[in-house]
């Protein structure tokens, strides 16, 4: 339901969302209404939270059940009273209650039985104009600490405060040393790269310890990659894996526990001597299909919901040329520098078609694919690419 925006989400999906009784975590709250003055503190509370570290969902409307450990899941669906117009008191919340302001993006689904009452839902976007503090002067950020989604936030440490006033500065530069890092260890020695990656927007603190980043990786269907012969584990908390296709084509993986993922394979064939080598678009295509899968995985295990920016690059040695090669067919002039398709989606995102296809159209793009041949639809083919994996994991393909 999350991968969508906001106003475009039905009731019907919602009601089928609560069915599946997700627990809140630093990026989900349930609230069954704020009709008092200490509710609209506790509503500041969250969204100033949610704005200081990954973002998140609030749904408002919905009564809160605990389990055992204290943790809330959705209970009976009872709407808001939409006469009182709750969005424009939220907003007012957001605006006046928090410095600077955090305005989340909502969407309003009124309930069938009962159309005066509504389930409102709150997305609130992860901030780089952090930290946002509440009219106490105080800064909160979440956690997935039961106590602490309790009190809907916990208090800000020194260090965490330092953190977000530099916030953007600093997660620059980890990100950028995430990915160096992983373009050096990933690196495989042939005329055509392709490199995908994929890793949170601010990277600012580990999302999963390493055993539970092992447990991921073991499980997760799109990550061939990880049940490869040969993996060790960096000193950066990163796992690494380097592996022989069966089709023989060397590739390269690397996830760390802040949420880096990337991925290198070759894409070279020298169909034709008398031509420069090529790289296959099919091949292109389903390398992305794969790894964003995998990421979406990757994220929502680790309970990840904020934005992620998506890089595809296209690499080759000095002094090679190489064109675009789709089915038997070469297109545009060759290739003779790299050249990097970057992207910002939210994390669920990932698993939209159009996302892979916005993506995949910028690339074959900058591959130099002529504008009149990019407006052949690609969603057949992505429904192909799926379908071949689908019968690879019941065991239909060799």
């Amino acid at each position: 339901m999350f991968n969508k925006i906001a106003s475009e989400i039905q009731y019907s999906e919602f009601e089928e969302f609560c069915k599946q009784n997700v627990a809140e975590s630093s990026w989900l709250d349930y609230k069954e209404s704020f009709a008092v003055r200490t509710e609209n503190d506790k509503i500041g509370k969250i969204f100033s939270a949610m704005a200081n570290t990954h973002g998140g969902w609030v749904v408002f409307g919905v009564k809160e059940i605990r389990d055992l450990q204290g943790r809330g899941h959705p209970g009976p669906i009872v709407g808001l009273d939409m006469s009182t117009d709750p969005v424009v008191r939220l907003k007012s919340i957001g605006l006046n209650a928090i410095y600077p302001p955090v305005v989340p993006e909502f969407g309003v689904c009124p309930l069938p039985s009962n159309p005066s009452k509504a389930v409102v839902l709150a997305h609130i976007i992860e901030s780089d104009s952090t930290p946002h503090r509440t009219h106490t002067d105080k800064v909160y950020v979440r956690t997935n600490d039961v106590s602490h989604l309790n009190n809907d936030g916990k208090e800000a440490s020194i260090e965490e405060i330092d953190f977000l006033l530099n916030r953007r500065s600093k997660s620059i530069a980890l990100k950028t040393r995430l990915l160096d890092r992983a373009i050096d260890r990933c690196a495989i020695n042939h005329s055509i790269l392709l490199s995908v990656y994929c890793i949170p927007k601010y990277p600012a603190r580990p999302l999963v310890d390493f055993k539970t980043l092992l447990d991921i990786a073991a499980s997760n269907q799109q990550w061939e990659a990880f049940r490869g012969v040969e993996k060790w584990r960096t000193a950066h908390e990163a796992l690494c894996c380097r592996f022989d296709r069966a089709t023989s084509v060397p590739a390269t993986c690397e996830i760390n526990v802040y949420g880096s993922l990337y991925y290198s394979t070759i894409v070279h064939s020298r169909d034709d001597i008398s031509q420069p080598p090529s790289f296959d678009s099919d091949t292109c295509l389903n390398t992305l299909w794969s790894t964003f899968r995998g990421a979406a995985t990757f994220y929502e295990k680790c309970e990840y919901g904020g934005l992620v920016d998506i890089g595809v690059k296209l690499q080759l040695q000095t002094k090679h040329t190489a064109v675009l090669r789709v089915g038997n067919q070469r297109f545009g002039h060759p290739v003779d520098s790299n050249f990097t398709v970057t992207a910002t989606s939210f994390a669920h995102r990932l698993i939209d078609d159009d996302v892979i296809e916005s993506v995949f159209r910028d690339f074959l793009w900058s591959a130099g694919l002529g504008h009149h041949s990019l407006s052949t639809p690609l969603s057949g083919a992505l429904r192909t690419i799926e379908n071949r994996h689908q019968n690879q994991r019941l065991g239909l393909l060799n």
